[in-house]
Protein backbone atom coordinates (compact mmCIF):
# COMPACT_ATOMS: atom_id res chain seq x y z
CA UNK A 1 0.00 0.00 0.00
CA UNK A 2 2.78 2.46 0.65
CA UNK A 3 4.67 1.32 -2.35
CA UNK A 4 1.29 2.36 -4.01
CA UNK A 5 0.79 5.26 -2.91
CA UNK A 6 4.38 6.51 -3.52
CA UNK A 7 3.88 5.38 -7.08
CA UNK A 8 0.47 7.42 -7.42
CA UNK A 9 2.32 10.46 -5.69
CA UNK A 10 5.26 10.34 -8.01
CA UNK A 11 3.13 10.17 -11.09
CA UNK A 12 1.30 12.99 -9.66
CA UNK A 13 4.34 14.79 -9.10
CA UNK A 14 5.52 14.55 -12.68
CA UNK A 15 2.40 15.07 -14.46
CA UNK A 16 2.30 18.73 -12.59
CA UNK A 17 5.84 19.14 -13.23
CA UNK A 18 5.37 18.51 -17.16
CA UNK A 19 2.17 21.26 -16.70
CA UNK A 20 4.17 23.51 -15.30
CA UNK A 21 7.21 23.19 -18.23
CA UNK A 22 4.28 23.36 -20.76
CA UNK A 23 3.18 26.86 -19.02
CA UNK A 24 6.80 27.82 -18.73
CA UNK A 25 7.51 27.11 -22.88
CA UNK A 26 4.74 28.98 -23.53
CA UNK A 27 5.95 32.52 -21.75
CA UNK A 28 9.00 32.21 -23.04
CA UNK A 29 7.78 32.22 -26.48
CA UNK A 30 5.64 34.83 -25.61
CA UNK A 31 8.15 36.65 -24.06
CA UNK A 32 10.61 36.54 -26.96
CA UNK A 33 7.15 37.42 -29.72
CA UNK A 34 6.83 40.61 -26.98
CA UNK A 35 10.56 41.32 -27.69
CA UNK A 36 10.69 41.44 -31.53
CA UNK A 37 7.30 43.28 -31.40
CA UNK A 38 8.91 45.88 -29.22
CA UNK A 39 12.34 45.65 -31.02
CA UNK A 40 10.36 46.47 -34.75
CA UNK A 41 7.88 48.88 -33.14
CA UNK A 42 4.62 46.80 -34.17
CA UNK A 43 1.58 46.57 -32.20
CA UNK A 44 0.65 43.37 -32.48
CA UNK A 45 1.87 40.30 -34.36
CA UNK A 46 0.13 40.44 -37.43
CA UNK A 47 1.58 43.87 -37.94
CA UNK A 48 5.09 42.44 -37.10
CA UNK A 49 4.52 39.66 -39.69
CA UNK A 50 2.86 42.79 -42.68
CA UNK A 51 5.79 45.20 -41.62
CA UNK A 52 9.23 44.00 -40.30
CA UNK A 53 9.01 40.62 -41.65
CA UNK A 54 7.46 41.17 -44.90
CA UNK A 55 9.85 44.08 -45.54
CA UNK A 56 12.90 41.24 -45.18
CA UNK A 57 11.61 38.54 -46.93
CA UNK A 58 14.19 36.18 -48.24
CA UNK A 59 16.71 37.89 -45.77
CA UNK A 60 15.92 37.29 -41.91
CA UNK A 61 12.57 36.91 -41.77
CA UNK A 62 12.13 33.23 -42.68
CA UNK A 63 12.31 31.42 -39.42
CA UNK A 64 10.31 33.58 -37.60
CA UNK A 65 7.62 33.36 -39.93
CA UNK A 66 7.78 29.24 -40.39
CA UNK A 67 7.84 30.37 -36.21
CA UNK A 68 4.83 31.98 -36.18
CA UNK A 69 3.13 29.46 -38.71
CA UNK A 70 3.51 26.71 -36.41
CA UNK A 71 1.71 28.98 -33.03
CA UNK A 72 -0.81 30.72 -33.65
CA UNK A 73 -3.11 31.54 -37.01
CA UNK A 74 -2.26 34.04 -38.98
CA UNK A 75 -2.20 36.40 -42.05
CA UNK A 76 1.04 35.24 -44.32
CA UNK A 77 -0.61 36.58 -47.85
CA UNK A 78 1.68 39.32 -47.99
CA UNK A 79 4.99 37.79 -46.81
CA UNK A 80 4.43 35.16 -49.19
CA UNK A 81 3.96 37.69 -52.17
CA UNK A 82 7.28 39.39 -50.86
CA UNK A 83 9.61 36.35 -50.79
CA UNK A 84 8.03 35.50 -54.07
CA UNK A 85 8.68 39.17 -55.68
CA UNK A 86 12.56 38.16 -53.67
CA UNK A 87 12.86 34.64 -55.09
CA UNK A 88 12.15 35.89 -58.92
CA UNK A 89 14.62 38.60 -58.59
CA UNK A 90 17.07 36.74 -56.85
CA UNK A 91 19.08 34.36 -59.31
CA UNK A 92 21.94 33.99 -57.27
CA UNK A 93 20.32 31.74 -54.65
CA UNK A 94 21.48 28.61 -53.64
CA UNK A 95 19.72 25.24 -53.44
CA UNK A 96 19.60 25.12 -49.49
CA UNK A 97 18.63 28.54 -49.61
CA UNK A 98 15.86 27.42 -51.79
CA UNK A 99 14.94 24.63 -50.11
CA UNK A 100 14.32 26.80 -46.77
CA UNK A 101 12.30 29.44 -48.40
CA UNK A 102 10.14 26.52 -50.18
CA UNK A 103 10.21 25.27 -46.51
CA UNK A 104 8.70 28.47 -44.92
CA UNK A 105 6.37 29.11 -47.84
CA UNK A 106 4.35 25.81 -47.68
CA UNK A 107 4.46 25.89 -44.02
CA UNK A 108 2.74 29.84 -44.29
CA UNK A 109 0.09 28.38 -46.92
CA UNK A 110 1.13 29.19 -50.38
CA UNK A 111 0.63 26.81 -53.12
CA UNK A 112 3.46 28.42 -55.18
CA UNK A 113 4.63 25.82 -57.61
CA UNK A 114 8.09 26.82 -56.34
CA UNK A 115 7.95 24.48 -53.20
CA UNK A 116 7.43 21.58 -55.22
CA UNK A 117 9.91 22.59 -58.36
CA UNK A 118 12.65 23.01 -55.66
CA UNK A 119 11.84 19.94 -53.61
CA UNK A 120 12.44 18.01 -56.94
CA UNK A 121 15.29 20.15 -58.36
CA UNK A 122 17.19 20.86 -55.22
CA UNK A 123 17.27 18.29 -52.71
CA UNK A 124 20.55 17.32 -52.30
CA UNK A 125 22.50 19.46 -54.79
CA UNK A 126 24.66 21.49 -51.69
CA UNK A 127 25.42 19.09 -49.08
CA UNK A 128 23.89 17.54 -45.69
CA UNK A 129 21.90 20.85 -45.57
CA UNK A 130 20.31 20.07 -48.94
CA UNK A 131 18.82 17.07 -48.20
CA UNK A 132 17.70 17.52 -44.75
CA UNK A 133 15.61 20.67 -46.16
CA UNK A 134 14.84 18.83 -48.92
CA UNK A 135 13.40 16.01 -47.21
CA UNK A 136 11.16 17.98 -44.74
CA UNK A 137 9.49 19.00 -48.21
CA UNK A 138 9.03 15.02 -49.52
CA UNK A 139 7.84 14.27 -46.26
CA UNK A 140 4.82 16.84 -46.40
CA UNK A 141 4.27 15.47 -49.69
CA UNK A 142 5.82 17.90 -52.20
CA UNK A 143 7.62 17.20 -55.25
CA UNK A 144 6.39 15.00 -58.01
CA UNK A 145 9.03 12.18 -58.16
CA UNK A 146 7.85 9.59 -55.93
CA UNK A 147 11.32 7.60 -56.01
CA UNK A 148 12.94 11.20 -54.14
CA UNK A 149 12.17 10.70 -50.63
CA UNK A 150 13.43 7.28 -50.76
CA UNK A 151 16.83 8.60 -52.48
CA UNK A 152 17.06 11.20 -50.44
CA UNK A 153 16.96 8.89 -46.76
CA UNK A 154 19.24 6.95 -48.32
CA UNK A 155 21.83 9.86 -49.12
CA UNK A 156 21.16 11.02 -45.85
CA UNK A 157 22.33 7.65 -43.79
CA UNK A 158 25.26 7.51 -46.67
CA UNK A 159 26.25 10.94 -44.66
CA UNK A 160 26.22 10.06 -41.34
CA UNK A 161 30.27 9.49 -39.90
CA UNK A 162 31.71 7.07 -37.66
CA UNK A 163 30.51 8.53 -34.59
CA UNK A 164 26.74 8.17 -35.28
CA UNK A 165 26.43 12.18 -35.99
CA UNK A 166 26.28 14.21 -39.01
CA UNK A 167 28.30 17.22 -40.28
CA UNK A 168 28.55 20.15 -42.73
CA UNK A 169 32.13 19.32 -42.93
CA UNK A 170 34.90 17.29 -41.43
CA UNK A 171 34.55 13.83 -40.13
CA UNK A 172 33.18 13.86 -36.86
CA UNK A 173 29.71 14.87 -36.07
CA UNK A 174 28.37 18.24 -35.01
CA UNK A 175 25.72 18.66 -32.55
CA UNK A 176 23.74 20.76 -34.71
CA UNK A 177 23.49 18.81 -38.03
CA UNK A 178 22.94 15.78 -36.06
CA UNK A 179 19.90 17.09 -34.62
CA UNK A 180 18.67 18.55 -37.74
CA UNK A 181 19.25 15.30 -39.29
CA UNK A 182 17.47 13.16 -36.89
CA UNK A 183 14.46 15.92 -37.06
CA UNK A 184 14.34 15.12 -41.11
CA UNK A 185 14.64 11.83 -40.26
CA UNK A 186 12.07 11.59 -37.68
CA UNK A 187 9.11 10.54 -39.61
CA UNK A 188 10.37 7.69 -40.83
CA UNK A 189 11.78 5.98 -37.29
CA UNK A 190 9.54 3.49 -36.98
CA UNK A 191 8.88 2.57 -40.26
CA UNK A 192 12.22 1.85 -41.68
CA UNK A 193 15.05 -0.22 -39.80
CA UNK A 194 17.80 1.02 -41.06
CA UNK A 195 16.56 4.75 -40.10
CA UNK A 196 15.50 3.52 -36.79
CA UNK A 197 19.24 2.44 -36.17
CA UNK A 198 21.06 5.01 -37.43
CA UNK A 199 18.58 7.85 -35.29
CA UNK A 200 19.43 5.78 -32.10
CA UNK A 201 23.43 6.24 -33.04
CA UNK A 202 22.62 9.70 -33.31
CA UNK A 203 20.54 9.79 -29.84
CA UNK A 204 23.44 7.89 -27.86
CA UNK A 205 25.62 10.69 -29.44
CA UNK A 206 23.91 13.07 -28.52
CA UNK A 207 22.86 11.68 -25.02
CA UNK A 208 26.77 11.81 -24.23
CA UNK A 209 27.53 15.35 -25.38
CA UNK A 210 25.09 16.88 -23.13
CA UNK A 211 26.58 19.20 -20.74
CA UNK A 212 25.43 19.35 -17.22
CA UNK A 213 23.63 22.21 -17.09
CA UNK A 214 21.29 20.56 -19.90
CA UNK A 215 22.65 22.29 -22.76
CA UNK A 216 25.09 21.73 -25.27
CA UNK A 217 28.39 23.31 -26.83
CA UNK A 218 29.40 23.59 -30.49
CA UNK A 219 32.93 23.75 -31.29
CA UNK A 220 33.65 23.72 -27.61
CA UNK A 221 31.14 26.94 -27.08
CA UNK A 222 28.12 26.43 -25.23
CA UNK A 223 25.34 28.08 -26.25
CA UNK A 224 21.23 28.05 -27.05
CA UNK A 225 21.26 26.60 -30.61
CA UNK A 226 22.83 23.49 -30.10
CA UNK A 227 20.37 22.99 -27.27
CA UNK A 228 17.36 24.33 -29.40
CA UNK A 229 17.84 21.50 -32.23
CA UNK A 230 18.39 18.66 -30.40
CA UNK A 231 15.00 19.70 -28.78
CA UNK A 232 13.43 19.95 -31.48
CA UNK A 233 14.88 16.27 -32.71
CA UNK A 234 13.63 14.79 -29.33
CA UNK A 235 10.05 16.05 -30.01
CA UNK A 236 10.16 15.25 -33.93
CA UNK A 237 10.55 11.81 -32.73
CA UNK A 238 7.99 11.47 -29.62
CA UNK A 239 10.77 11.70 -27.21
CA UNK A 240 9.80 13.79 -23.78
CA UNK A 241 12.77 15.74 -23.32
CA UNK A 242 11.38 16.51 -19.90
CA UNK A 243 10.98 12.81 -18.67
CA UNK A 244 13.68 10.92 -20.48
CA UNK A 245 16.88 10.27 -18.53
CA UNK A 246 19.14 9.97 -21.08
CA UNK A 247 18.49 13.89 -22.02
CA UNK A 248 19.07 15.18 -18.05
CA UNK A 249 22.09 16.08 -16.63
CA UNK A 250 22.48 16.83 -12.96
CA UNK A 251 19.17 17.42 -12.61
CA UNK A 252 18.61 19.76 -16.16
CA UNK A 253 16.83 19.09 -18.74
CA UNK A 254 17.03 20.69 -22.72
CA UNK A 255 14.60 23.35 -20.98
CA UNK A 256 16.75 24.04 -18.65
CA UNK A 257 19.56 23.99 -20.40
CA UNK A 258 18.05 26.43 -23.07
CA UNK A 259 16.93 28.86 -19.92
CA UNK A 260 20.56 29.57 -19.33
CA UNK A 261 20.70 31.73 -22.60
CA UNK A 262 17.68 33.88 -21.85
CA UNK A 263 17.86 37.66 -21.52
CA UNK A 264 15.96 39.77 -19.24
CA UNK A 265 13.76 41.23 -22.27
CA UNK A 266 12.98 38.22 -23.49
CA UNK A 267 15.29 37.64 -25.70
CA UNK A 268 18.20 35.00 -25.83
CA UNK A 269 22.45 35.32 -26.56
CA UNK A 270 25.04 33.22 -27.99
CA UNK A 271 26.82 32.83 -24.83
CA UNK A 272 25.36 33.45 -21.43
CA UNK A 273 25.26 36.61 -20.05
CA UNK A 274 26.08 38.37 -23.83
CA UNK A 275 24.12 40.42 -25.83
CA UNK A 276 21.10 39.14 -27.78
CA UNK A 277 21.80 37.25 -30.60
CA UNK A 278 19.46 37.01 -34.22
CA UNK A 279 19.65 33.36 -34.62
CA UNK A 280 20.03 32.28 -30.86
CA UNK A 281 16.60 34.15 -30.83
CA UNK A 282 15.01 32.22 -33.15
CA UNK A 283 16.35 29.18 -32.65
CA UNK A 284 15.26 29.28 -29.01
CA UNK A 285 11.55 30.41 -30.31
CA UNK A 286 10.93 28.01 -32.69
CA UNK A 287 12.64 24.75 -30.67
CA UNK A 288 10.13 25.64 -27.55
CA UNK A 289 7.31 25.91 -30.11
CA UNK A 290 8.18 22.23 -31.26
CA UNK A 291 7.83 21.53 -27.31
CA UNK A 292 4.97 23.07 -27.20
CA UNK A 293 3.72 20.87 -30.27
CA UNK A 294 4.97 17.74 -28.93
CA UNK A 295 2.83 18.55 -25.83
CA UNK A 296 -0.30 19.37 -26.62
CA UNK A 297 -0.42 16.11 -29.12
CA UNK A 298 0.01 18.05 -32.59
CA UNK A 299 1.94 16.86 -35.27
CA UNK A 300 5.82 17.53 -35.19
CA UNK A 301 7.24 21.43 -35.81
CA UNK A 302 8.35 20.02 -39.16
CA UNK A 303 4.85 17.67 -40.55
CA UNK A 304 2.51 20.43 -41.91
CA UNK A 305 -1.21 19.82 -41.54
CA UNK A 306 -3.85 21.56 -43.99
CA UNK A 307 -5.84 22.65 -41.00
CA UNK A 308 -2.46 24.66 -39.93
CA UNK A 309 -2.00 26.54 -43.49
CA UNK A 310 -3.08 29.80 -44.66
CA UNK A 311 -6.72 29.58 -46.73
CA UNK A 312 -5.55 32.19 -49.64
CA UNK A 313 -3.27 31.25 -52.00
CA UNK A 314 -0.98 33.54 -52.73
CA UNK A 315 -0.41 33.88 -56.63
CA UNK A 316 2.98 33.36 -57.80
CA UNK A 317 5.00 36.64 -59.25
CA UNK A 318 7.21 36.57 -61.79
CA UNK A 319 9.13 39.60 -61.83
CA UNK A 320 10.23 42.22 -59.41
CA UNK A 321 12.78 45.49 -58.63
CA UNK A 322 14.13 45.03 -55.59
CA UNK A 323 14.77 47.91 -53.41
CA UNK A 324 16.44 48.74 -50.46
CA UNK A 325 14.09 49.14 -47.45
CA UNK A 326 13.92 52.20 -45.22
CA UNK A 327 11.81 53.17 -42.02
CA UNK A 328 12.40 55.16 -39.02
CA UNK A 329 14.55 52.71 -37.48
CA UNK A 330 16.26 50.62 -39.65
CA UNK A 331 18.42 50.56 -42.80
CA UNK A 332 18.91 48.29 -45.52
CA UNK A 333 21.60 49.13 -48.23
CA UNK A 334 23.09 47.81 -50.96
CA UNK A 335 25.72 49.79 -52.47
CA UNK A 336 26.09 48.23 -55.41
CA UNK A 337 22.59 49.64 -57.35
CA UNK A 338 23.67 50.29 -61.18
CA UNK A 339 20.47 52.70 -61.11
CA UNK A 340 21.80 55.06 -63.50
CA UNK A 341 21.22 58.43 -62.11
CA UNK A 342 22.54 62.02 -63.51
CA UNK A 343 25.67 63.29 -61.32
CA UNK A 344 24.14 66.94 -62.74
CA UNK A 345 20.19 66.12 -61.78
CA UNK A 346 19.66 69.01 -58.86
CA UNK A 347 19.55 72.05 -60.84
CA UNK A 348 16.90 70.78 -63.27
CA UNK A 349 15.67 69.24 -60.34
CA UNK A 350 15.14 72.33 -58.66
CA UNK A 351 13.74 74.66 -61.98
CA UNK A 352 11.50 71.32 -62.54
CA UNK A 353 9.63 72.10 -58.74
CA UNK A 354 9.58 75.91 -59.60
CA UNK A 355 7.91 75.05 -62.53
CA UNK A 356 5.39 72.68 -60.81
CA UNK A 357 5.16 75.56 -58.52
CA UNK A 358 4.35 77.79 -61.09
CA UNK A 359 1.94 75.83 -62.57
CA UNK A 360 0.18 74.99 -59.19
CA UNK A 361 -0.41 78.77 -59.14
CA UNK A 362 -1.77 79.19 -62.54
CA UNK A 363 -4.22 75.90 -61.88
CA UNK A 364 -5.32 77.94 -58.44
CA UNK A 365 -6.14 81.47 -60.75
CA UNK A 366 -7.95 79.69 -63.45
CA UNK A 367 -10.29 77.74 -60.59
CA UNK A 368 -11.12 80.72 -58.82
CA UNK A 369 -9.26 79.17 -55.65
CA UNK A 370 -6.13 81.91 -55.43
CA UNK A 371 -6.76 82.22 -51.54
CA UNK A 372 -3.56 83.38 -50.01
CA UNK A 373 -3.18 80.25 -47.61
CA UNK A 374 -3.33 78.17 -51.16
CA UNK A 375 -0.29 80.50 -52.57
CA UNK A 376 1.56 79.38 -49.40
CA UNK A 377 0.82 76.17 -49.09
CA UNK A 378 2.02 75.56 -52.97
CA UNK A 379 4.93 77.58 -52.03
CA UNK A 380 5.84 75.27 -49.09
CA UNK A 381 5.89 72.10 -50.70
CA UNK A 382 7.82 73.50 -53.34
CA UNK A 383 10.59 75.05 -50.78
CA UNK A 384 10.64 71.61 -49.13
CA UNK A 385 11.19 69.60 -52.38
CA UNK A 386 14.06 71.94 -53.63
CA UNK A 387 15.71 72.08 -50.04
CA UNK A 388 15.52 67.84 -50.54
CA UNK A 389 17.30 68.12 -53.19
CA UNK A 390 20.30 70.69 -52.13
CA UNK A 391 20.96 67.80 -49.28
CA UNK A 392 20.82 64.77 -51.54
CA UNK A 393 23.50 63.51 -52.95
CA UNK A 394 22.31 61.07 -55.60
CA UNK A 395 24.97 59.76 -58.31
CA UNK A 396 25.22 57.16 -60.74
CA UNK A 397 27.44 54.04 -60.69
CA UNK A 398 30.61 55.89 -62.44
CA UNK A 399 30.45 58.54 -60.42
CA UNK A 400 30.32 56.09 -56.81
CA UNK A 401 32.45 53.32 -58.08
CA UNK A 402 36.07 53.45 -58.46
CA UNK A 403 36.51 57.20 -55.93
CA UNK A 404 38.74 57.59 -53.21
CA UNK A 405 37.60 58.93 -50.37
CA UNK A 406 40.46 62.03 -49.23
CA UNK A 407 41.26 62.21 -46.23
CA UNK A 408 43.01 65.89 -45.07
CA UNK A 409 44.10 64.64 -41.55
CA UNK A 410 45.26 60.65 -41.84
CA UNK A 411 46.15 58.91 -38.19
CA UNK A 412 47.25 55.87 -39.55
CA UNK A 413 47.38 52.70 -42.00
CA UNK A 414 45.30 49.63 -42.04
CA UNK A 415 44.73 46.59 -43.95
CA UNK A 416 41.80 45.15 -45.27
CA UNK A 417 40.87 41.82 -46.42
CA UNK A 418 37.60 39.92 -47.79
CA UNK A 419 38.15 36.15 -48.63
CA UNK A 420 35.16 33.18 -48.90
CA UNK A 421 37.85 30.37 -48.94
CA UNK A 422 35.56 28.19 -47.06
CA UNK A 423 33.42 28.19 -49.89
CA UNK A 424 35.83 27.98 -52.74
CA UNK A 425 34.61 24.34 -54.86
CA UNK A 426 31.41 24.39 -53.32
CA UNK A 427 29.51 26.59 -56.06
CA UNK A 428 30.61 27.26 -59.74
CA UNK A 429 29.57 30.78 -59.36
CA UNK A 430 31.09 33.45 -60.91
CA UNK A 431 31.10 35.71 -57.98
CA UNK A 432 33.29 33.08 -56.00
CA UNK A 433 36.99 33.70 -56.39
CA UNK A 434 39.30 31.02 -57.70
CA UNK A 435 41.44 31.39 -54.40
CA UNK A 436 38.77 32.60 -52.60
CA UNK A 437 40.54 36.19 -52.55
CA UNK A 438 37.64 39.03 -52.70
CA UNK A 439 39.71 41.53 -51.93
CA UNK A 440 43.18 42.87 -50.51
CA UNK A 441 44.55 46.58 -49.95
CA UNK A 442 45.31 49.30 -47.59
CA UNK A 443 43.81 52.30 -46.64
CA UNK A 444 44.31 55.21 -44.50
CA UNK A 445 42.56 56.33 -41.80
CA UNK A 446 41.35 59.47 -40.06
CA UNK A 447 40.63 59.53 -36.22
CA UNK A 448 37.25 57.64 -35.16
CA UNK A 449 37.16 55.53 -38.11
CA UNK A 450 35.97 52.18 -38.08
CA UNK A 451 36.25 49.11 -39.54
CA UNK A 452 33.18 48.85 -41.07
CA UNK A 453 33.78 52.68 -42.38
CA UNK A 454 36.71 50.75 -44.34
CA UNK A 455 34.47 48.04 -45.51
CA UNK A 456 32.25 50.35 -47.26
CA UNK A 457 35.64 52.59 -48.61
CA UNK A 458 37.12 49.36 -50.10
CA UNK A 459 33.53 48.19 -51.49
CA UNK A 460 33.38 51.60 -53.05
CA UNK A 461 36.72 51.66 -54.59
CA UNK A 462 36.92 48.50 -56.03
CA UNK A 463 33.05 48.06 -56.99
CA UNK A 464 32.63 45.85 -54.81
CA UNK A 465 28.73 44.97 -53.64
CA UNK A 466 28.00 45.12 -50.32
CA UNK A 467 24.40 44.73 -48.44
CA UNK A 468 23.80 45.40 -44.91
CA UNK A 469 21.49 46.65 -42.20
CA UNK A 470 20.89 47.99 -39.00
CA UNK A 471 21.66 51.60 -37.03
CA UNK A 472 24.44 52.96 -35.33
CA UNK A 473 26.05 50.43 -33.05
CA UNK A 474 23.84 47.40 -34.78
CA UNK A 475 25.25 47.50 -38.62
CA UNK A 476 24.55 43.89 -39.48
CA UNK A 477 27.06 42.66 -42.52
CA UNK A 478 24.28 39.94 -44.87
CA UNK A 479 26.11 39.99 -48.02
CA UNK A 480 29.39 40.83 -49.40
CA UNK A 481 30.46 40.18 -53.67
CA UNK A 482 26.64 38.29 -53.85
CA UNK A 483 27.70 36.33 -51.31
CA UNK A 484 24.85 36.59 -48.65
CA UNK A 485 24.08 34.49 -45.28
CA UNK A 486 22.96 31.10 -45.15
CA UNK A 487 23.66 30.77 -48.88
CA UNK A 488 25.80 27.71 -47.34
CA UNK A 489 23.71 26.65 -44.88
CA UNK A 490 21.60 28.19 -41.70
CA UNK A 491 25.47 28.49 -39.92
CA UNK A 492 26.59 30.27 -42.80
CA UNK A 493 27.66 34.28 -42.58
CA UNK A 494 30.33 37.01 -42.62
CA UNK A 495 32.02 37.92 -39.60
CA UNK A 496 35.39 39.92 -39.23
CA UNK A 497 38.47 40.00 -37.54
CA UNK A 498 40.92 42.67 -36.26
CA UNK A 499 44.28 41.33 -35.63
CA UNK A 500 43.51 37.74 -35.70
CA UNK A 501 40.87 38.46 -32.66
CA UNK A 502 37.08 38.20 -32.96
CA UNK A 503 36.25 41.75 -31.45
CA UNK A 504 33.83 42.17 -28.52
CA UNK A 505 31.64 44.62 -30.81
CA UNK A 506 30.56 45.17 -33.96
CA UNK A 507 32.33 45.95 -37.07
CA UNK A 508 30.69 49.64 -37.04
CA UNK A 509 31.69 49.99 -32.75
CA UNK A 510 35.50 49.10 -33.71
CA UNK A 511 37.29 52.18 -34.15
CA UNK A 512 40.91 51.06 -35.59
CA UNK A 513 44.47 52.22 -35.05
CA UNK A 514 47.56 52.45 -36.76
CA UNK A 515 48.77 49.16 -38.17
CA UNK A 516 45.44 46.88 -37.78
CA UNK A 517 44.82 44.56 -40.02
CA UNK A 518 40.98 43.74 -40.85
CA UNK A 519 39.86 40.70 -42.23
CA UNK A 520 35.93 39.87 -43.17
CA UNK A 521 35.73 36.01 -43.69
CA UNK A 522 32.84 34.29 -44.56
CA UNK A 523 31.95 31.28 -42.63
CA UNK A 524 30.03 28.23 -42.86
CA UNK A 525 30.24 27.19 -39.76
CA UNK A 526 29.48 30.47 -37.23
CA UNK A 527 33.71 31.08 -37.03
CA UNK A 528 34.70 26.95 -36.43
CA UNK A 529 36.06 26.61 -39.93
CA UNK A 530 38.14 29.36 -40.00
CA UNK A 531 41.86 28.81 -39.24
Amino acid sequence: MLSLTFMLGSITANAESSNDTITEAHNLVNEIIDFKLSQTDSNSVQEWIDGDLTENAGKSSEWYIFSLSRYGDYDFSAYNKALSDYISSDNRITSSSALKYALVMASSGSTDDFISETADSATGKQGVMSYIYGLHLLNNEYGENTETTAEAIGELLGLQKNDGGWAIMGDIGETDATAMAVQALAPHYNENDTVKNAVDKALLLLSERQLEGGDYASYGVPNPESTGQVLTALTSLGIDPITDERFIKNGNNLIDGLKIYRNDDGSFSHEKGKDYNETSTVQALYSLISYIRFSEGKTPLYILEKEDEATEDTPPVTSAEEAPVTDDNNVTENIADNSSRKADYRLPACLGIAGAAVVAAVVLILLKKGKKQNFIAVAAIAAAGIIFVLVTDFRNADDYYGSITEKDNPVGTVTISIRCDTIVGKSDAEYIPDDGIVLKDSFLIEENETAFDILVEAAKKHSIQLDYSGTAGTIYISGINYIYEFDFGDLSGWMYLVNGEKPSVGCDGYKLSDGDNIEFLYSCEMGNDLD
